[in-house]
């Protein structure tokens, strides 16, 4: 798995300003239409940086959102999860 140093290319700062280690909804609402929206569920970790730029480790490939295609809203549920388990 890729560390957030890892995306320099795709934003200037490499250390996030907040990281979420619970289990989170994140979505991004890209148009006008209910269809434009992009969702990740039941992500375990998700690291957001000072330009709203947002990164979401996974398995088999990282996702990254940025502001500049539409707002960015991340859903914590109610189950934290053990941070050293996430890493």
């Amino acid at each position: 798995m890729n560390s957030p140093t890892d995306i320099t290319t795709e934003a200037p700062e490499n250390v996030p300003v907040r990281s979420f280690y619970t289990n989170c909804t994140v979505s991004q609402q890209t148009g006008t239409n209910s269809e434009d929206e992009t969702k990740f569920t039941h992500c375990n970790l998700v690291h957001v940086f000072a330009s709203g730029t947002v990164l979401v480790p996974g398995v088999y490939s990282d996702k990254v959102l940025h502001p500049s295609a539409g707002v960015i809203q991340i859903t914590r549920e109610d189950n934290p999860i053990d941070e050293n388990k996430a890493i």
